[in-house]
């Protein structure tokens, strides 16, 4: 029996995303190390400021993990 190796993000509570499978929710490109999550979606920069800005909330910034599992 094998074991299966891959590199995975683990970015935001404890969830792990493949890195072509971590997108930003709004615009679908590919988050790298900084992410925002609201309302258990990820976001880009550029998408959350425009979120803040027409809604008037606040959301959590992140770093991803790299990994292996």
């Amino acid at each position: 029996m094998s074991l299966l190796k891959e590199l995975v993000l683990r970015p935001w509570r404890g969830w792990r995303f493949h890195p072509k499978c971590f997108k930003c929710s709004q615009c679908g490109n590919k988050l790298k190390d900084n992410y925002y999550s609201y309302d258990n979606q990820t976001y880009c920069e550029k998408d959350m400021l425009h979120i803040q800005r027409t809604r008037n909330v606040r959301a959590e910034r992140g770093r991803t993990i790299y990994g292996e599992i």
